[in-house]
């Protein structure tokens, strides 16, 4: 999942999500899809199937969306993406689901006789290679309506069943997972094109087995859409992304980022409103404050006068009241001759 992985490819042989990547971000165009012979009909799919142990009881897809699926290390990296493009589908939380990888089968069988793991997903393409291949395909004779049988095969010592089996656009077809177009034999730009389209012609000629051959390519367009629409690893992988489909990815981080913006904007307005009613209030404060001084600095002049008028009049008041004194005592004893 990496693109400069494949920047020295003329051709390469890709998992329907890689290649659905390869080509949108790197140009590399189908030149036949790998097809598998299933009831008679040759067919271009890749499926997963989750399997528990036949002894289990009813379980249903729901009743796994919060537990631990395990897949097998030599399997299909598409294998996690379908089993959580099947959460998606079903309006289940993917990120709910945790997955543990085991190098063999064995592992796996060990896993779930002891109940580390609540199902084992097996990709149509990993299946081919320790079961018969036949196992997960609809017997003609069995109706294409009404409940359908369960789908079991055995691993190690233990026979699995599996969850939930549907049938979706190829009704020989059975899985848990949706169904997408198989492996892609795909040209780079290095390839002229119309040397693709010769190549593409080899291809759907070549008789190499009796159970699979090249097909015309497939559409794989719906795998690519459900990358990009479900976030998921291998698709943030590869570079040359349009900021528009970076922004669309990051459209809940978007908008946290634009809340916290608006948020540091609307608090910067309201703390410069808050400096102004606080700077007017504090002048008026001021003013307050000096108008209060000025006031008692008017007071302490006015007390000032009235004690100097105080002392004046006392000193005034004295001389004259002696000078009446004896002025009253002179008259008086005048008058008494």
């Amino acid at each position: 999942f990496k693109e400069e992985t494949y920047a020295n490819y003329h051709a390469v042989i890709v998992s329907p999500q890689v290649f659905a990547l390869l080509e949108r971000f790197s140009g590399f165009a189908a030149m036949a899809s790998l097809g598998e012979k299933a009831a008679g009909k040759w067919r271009s799919t890749v499926t997963v199937g989750l399997f528990v142990p036949e002894t289990e009881g009813a379980v249903t897809v729901k009743a796994l969306s919060h537990g631990v699926i395990g897949t097998l290390q030599d399997d299909l990296p598409d294998t996690a993406f379908l089993v959580r493009e099947e959460w998606r589908q079903r309006g289940l939380k993917p990120s709910s689901l945790t997955f543990a990888q085991f190098q063999t089968p064995a592992e796996a069988e060990n896993a779930l006789l002891l109940g580390k793991i609540d199902a084992l997903a097996i990709s149509s393409d990993m299946r081919e290679r320790f079961v018969d291949k036949n196992a997960l395909i609809l017997p003609q004779s069995l109706p294409m309506s009404g409940t359908l049988k369960p789908v079991r095969f055995k691993l190690g010592t233990i026979e699995l069943k599996m969850v939930e089996p549907r049938i979706d656009a190829f009704p020989e077809v059975i899985s848990s997972t949706p169904v997408v177009p198989g492996w892609a034999f795909a040209a780079s730009l290095g390839i002229k094109r119309d040397r693709v389209a010769l190549l593409s012609a080899t291809l759907k000629s070549l008789t190499f087995d009796t159970e699979y051959q090249w097909m015309p390519a497939a559409d794989y367009d719906p795998v690519l859409a459900a990358l990009s629409d479900g976030h998921e690893p291998a698709y943030r992988g590869f570079q040359n992304r349009k900021w528009t489909e970076v922004m669309k990815e990051n459209i809940e981080w978007l908008g946290i980022f634009v809340l916290i913006l608006f948020g540091i904007l609307w608090h910067s307005v309201a703390a410069e409103r808050l400096v102004r009613i606080r700077t007017r209030e504090l002048m008026e404060t001021m003013q307050q404050n000096r108008r209060a001084e000025k006031r008692f600095e008017d007071l302490e002049r006015m007390t000032a006068v009235a004690q100097m008028s105080n002392i004046v009049a006392h000193e005034l008041r004295q001389p004259l009241a002696a000078v009446s004194n004896f002025s009253m005592g002179l008259r008086q004893r005048m008058k008494n001759g």
